[in-house]
This record gives structure tokens, sequence and C-alpha cells, in this order.
């Protein structure tokens, strides 16, 4: 079931997406070819060229900023419209948990996001031209000296590599928090009795400044309290110390990802408002 959640998200959601892609790169790859080549640069007069490049940049910019904005909107809108307007009373009967019918458009909201960065990424390419191959020119030789890393310091490529691991993961779960609190904030809007969106968006503001707070108190204990009271408890080595960041970073993001998780699905449990 969670597989044909999955599909019918994906496609609702990349049938408005695919077109924005289709512009960014469209865009790009005319910007790359007329204004980058050098045999067209020489065709083209120079008054031509200095009209066009400025308008082309401007219709590139417009584009990325298309694009991140339809990757928000698409976020808020399959939620907003699948489970909290009059598609929740369908989705809702479905034999499947509500856990799952979230999951599923938090999966593909990610997903999409990353296509996103992917597509602008390819345009950055298209539009650099050259110099977006001695890029990876860079990354090759990047990956060499890593291998070089490894055969000289196994235990430092090693424990690199877990840090690695860990970041990665904390990535991941913050991706999901910052998609979740965007759940929760809808939720919490839908227990007003008018204007849901504008409640929506008031609780979306208290939960990221409160979020905020609680990070600086608790930073500011944990630095202020235990590290400046007690050094001799805080000395490790610098493997040790490496891998208490990055696991407590992945800590901090998974706790605040349960909180929103927990929280939506109650709401849409115990709470629901469907208009």
């Amino acid at each position: 079931m969670f597989r044909k959640l999955w599909k019918y998200e994906w496609t609702a959601m990349m049938r408005s997406m695919f077109p924005i892609y289709g512009a960014v790169l469209a865009v790009s790859a005319v910007y790359g070819f007329i204004l980058q080549n050098s045999l067209v640069r020489r065709l083209l007069p120079i008054s031509v060229l200095n009209y066009a490049e400025p308008v082309v940049i401007m219709i590139y910019a417009a584009a990325i900023g298309a694009l991140v904005v339809f990757s928000i909107l698409m976020t808020v809108q399959r939620f907003y419209k699948g489970l909290l307007k009059q598609e929740g009373y369908l989705m809702f009967t479905l034999p499947v948990r509500v856990r799952s019918l979230v999951l599923s458009k938090a999966c593909v909201s990610l997903v999409m996001g990353v296509c996103s960065v992917a597509v602008a990424v390819i345009s950055v390419g298209f539009m650099a031209g050259t110099v977006f191959v001695g890029f990876f020119s860079g990354l090759q030789d990047l990956m060499a000296e890593l291998i070089s890393l490894m055969k000289l310091e196994p235990e430092t490529f090693a424990h690199g590599s877990l840090f690695a691991a860990e970041f990665a993961a904390a990535g991941i779960a913050a991706a999901f928090a910052v998609v979740y609190r965007l759940y929760l904030a809808m939720s919490l809007g839908q227990l007003s009795g008018n204007h849901k969106a504008g409640c929506s968006i008031l609780w979306y503001v208290a939960v990221s400044t409160l979020r905020s707070l609680l990070g600086m108190i608790a930073l500011g204990a944990f630095f202020g309290g235990f590290v400046q009271d007690k050094p001799g408890a805080f000395q490790m080595s610098g493997y040790a110390a490496l891998h208490v960041m990055g696991a407590g970073l992945l800590a901090v993001n998974l706790a605040e990802l349960l909180v929103y998780l927990l929280g939506t699905e109650y709401l849409l449990k115990n709470r629901l408002n469907l208009e």
C-alpha cells in the first residue's frame, strides 16, 4: 500500500514540477549554447550580446526562483489538499495508518527537493560550460587524495567516513524535520474555526521561534554549564569529540523530528477538522 501511496503522490507532484524543470534546463541550455559558445559570440554583434546577456540571466534567475517557490508550494499543497481538505475524507478511509499517509507525502517531497537541487546543478553546468567540467576534475583529484589517505591513514579515514555518515544521517533527519514542521503547523491551523491558512502560517512562525529559543537555551546550558564548570569531563580524544558532535547532532535532529511527527499524527487522528 505504501508503494501505491508513493506512486500516487509522485505522479501528482511531478505533473506540476516537470514543466518547471524543463523551463529551467531550457533557459540554461540556451544561455550556455548561445552566449558561452565562442563561434556564436563572434557571429553576433556586440550590441546584441550586451542586450541578450542580462535578459537571459534575469530569465534564468526568475526560473530558479520559480523552482524554489514551486517546490515549497507543492510540499504544502499536497499535504493540505490531500489530508486536510475534502480529499482527506477519501484518504483516511484507506486501510493504512495515518503515519504511512503522511510519510509517503514527506518522502516524495524530499525526493522532489533532491530533484530540484539536481536540476539547479545541471542548469549551472549548462551555463558554466568548461568551468563546470573543471569542477568535476577537481572532484576526481579529491577522490584520489581520499584513496591515498585511506592507504596511509586507515584509522583516520575510517573515523572520517563514520563522521560523514553521521553528518549525512543528521542532514536527512533535519530535512524530514523541516517538512514535518510544515505539516504540524498546518495541522495546528486546522484547529481554528476560520482563517485556517493564516493560522497555519502563524503556527509555523510560533513553532520555528520556539525551536530556535530552545536550541539557544540548550546550547548555552551545555557550553556555559557543563563545559566551563567541568572542563576535565569534556576532555577526550579528537576522534571521540568528532563522533560526539556527529552523534549529538543526529540525536537532536531525530528528537525534533519525533516531536513533529507525533504531534502531526496525534492531531490528524484526534483533532482533525476537515473542510
